[in-house]
């Protein structure tokens, strides 16, 4: 292959041919290339960062492979066709993680690019403000009056894996968190099917902190849609992750066919809830979900809340409760009055070698 070192913006428009490596070491800005249409790379074509970057145009790629550190690499850049890597970081788009950065929007470029495979650094990616989607309501002048105070929204199918040691405690290096200053409804939103998350902590405000604003969910699918459609979502896949503090439920789902594996939740209302949709004349739209090797510590009403299911299967999952006492708003209510498992509306759902401890209540169908 050959290889162009990348100059200025005439170097690269002028190179465009297969089997070429395109290496950046300086920042080339594309700003007055073809206007609005995109740069049209050929196949078999690699993009190598050396420290440049690349900003103010679109690319359209043909299973275009991308090489660099994690740095900012692309400024305001959209992207068309195939683009390929080992793994990218959302430091390509300006995440910063020092954690008090708010990294919301660099983070959500990244999810809404073509890049598919994301890899979170040992670094605490803060989020303080509302994603806004496509349909957001906004008034006449065009300003956006309703953002859903959603966080981050995963809106296609995606991987995201952290970085994490193997040690007694969680040993999870990597952490998206908010801090005291946003309302959110949802921290994180999953809004598309095949999406898998790994080896990350998510965390929102503890009870302890009743004055200042609060996360409702922290992880949770978009229920329901704008028009009133009711969303399901299947293949969903959480393994090796701690998802703490909130006010309502640490993890939402509208899913089936999908999977949970040492997923670590509490402090909040309600650990884990998986949810079919009862309405659905398709069976399938409610079944094989698996939660295995869970814990559920410190939620106030309910550990594992599973509804509308079909072939659900909860294995080696566990629940503690204490004696202490949740928000002002239900003070005195103690956590061992709540129930560790809670099923509703279920068929054939297996409970294999799952316990609980410090409770009063055991489970409730």
């Amino acid at each position: 292959m050959r290889i162009i070192d990348v100059t200025s913006k005439a170097v690269l428009t002028a190179n465009l041919q297969s089997d070429t490596i395109f290496r950046f070491a300086v920042d080339i800005d594309l700003a007055d290339i073809h206007h609005e249409n995109p740069i049209i790379f050929p196949s078999n074509v690699i993009f190598q960062f050396c420290g440049g970057k690349i900003s103010n145009g679109k690319v359209s790629g043909s299973s275009t492979f991308v090489e660099a550190d994690p740095y900012m690499i692309f400024e305001n850049i959209s992207f068309t066709g195939t683009w390929n890597c080992d793994h990218a970081y959302f430091e390509w788009f300006g995440a910063v993680g020092n954690g008090t950065t708010d990294d919301r929007a660099a983070i959500q470029k990244g999810l809404d690019s073509e890049f598919f495979h994301f890899l979170l650094l040992n670094k605490i990616y803060l989020i303080k403000s509302h994603y806004v989607s496509a349909d957001s309501p906004k008034d006449t002048s065009g300003a956006v009056v309703d953002t859903d105070n959603v966080g981050l929204s995963i809106n296609q199918p995606m991987k995201i894996e952290g970085q994490a040691v193997e040690s007694f405690g969680n040993g999870l290096l990597s952490q998206i968190r908010t801090d005291h200053s946003t309302d959110f409804n949802v921290l994180v939103q999953i809004n598309s099917s095949n999406v898998e998350l790994s080896g990350f902590i998510i965390t929102g405000v503890r009870w302890d902190y009743e004055e200042t604003h609060q996360v409702q969910d922290l992880l949770a699918t978009r229920h329901i849609t704008r028009n009133g459609i009711d969303n399901n979502y299947y293949r969903l896949i959480l393994k090796r992750m701690y998802i703490r503090n909130c006010m309502r439920d640490c993890i939402n789902l509208n899913t089936f066919l999908s999977r949970l594996e040492r997923v670590d939740v509490g402090w909040g209302d309600t650990g884990i809830v998986i949810r079919g949709i009862l309405t659905s004349t398709d069976l399938q739209a409610r079944t094989s979900t698996i939660l295995s090797g869970c814990y559920c510590n410190r939620c106030l009403s309910f550990g594992y809340k599973i509804m509308e299911m079909y072939y659900a299967t909860l294995e080696s999952c566990a629940v503690d409760y204490d004696s202490a006492t949740g928000p002002a708003s239900v003070s005195g209510y103690p956590f061992a009055l709540g129930y560790p498992y809670y099923f509703y509306y279920c068929y054939n759902v297996s409970v294999i070698a799952c316990g609980c401890e410090c409770t009063t209540n055991i489970m409730y169908l």
